[in-house]
């Protein structure tokens, strides 16, 4: 199962959801599910949604905007093991444990860049 996962600032993990079929609203207050305390974070800051066993996240017409892996995003598919911004807030979204059993039994060199990042990123 997917994952979201809020990161310190050039640290380890501070928390993490698991992700469902249904959607989640992130922002800094009511009625989001997930409320992070950061001033530059819209109320309802963006939504992550998924179909046909890809996520996606859409800017809820945030003041500062939605991030991921640098570019402003509005709507778009999440690529695994991407960084999303909202505010001062960094979050990494992961594939989790199911989507890693898939990419093992896939084989080949997807698997092998696979670990590598996984790798890279238990080292940072």
């Amino acid at each position: 199962m997917p994952l979201l996962i809020r990161k310190k600032y050039e640290g380890p993990e501070q928390k993490e959801w698991k992700l469902e079929d249904k959607p989640l609203t992130v922002g800094r207050d009511e009625p989001a599910e997930i409320r992070i305390d950061d001033p530059e974070m819209s109320r309802q800051h963006f939504r992550i949604t998924c179909a046909d066993n890809k996520y996606f996240i859409e800017d809820l017409d945030s003041h500062n905007g939605t991030f991921v892996d640098g570019k402003r995003a509005k709507k778009s598919e999440l690529p695994e093991m991407c960084m999303i911004q909202a505010g001062r807030t960094v979050f990494e979204f992961t594939p989790g444990a199911t989507s890693f059993i898939r990419k093992a039994a896939e084989g080949g060199t997807q698997y092998r860049t696979y670990v590598k990042r996984l790798n890279q990123q238990d080292r940072q």
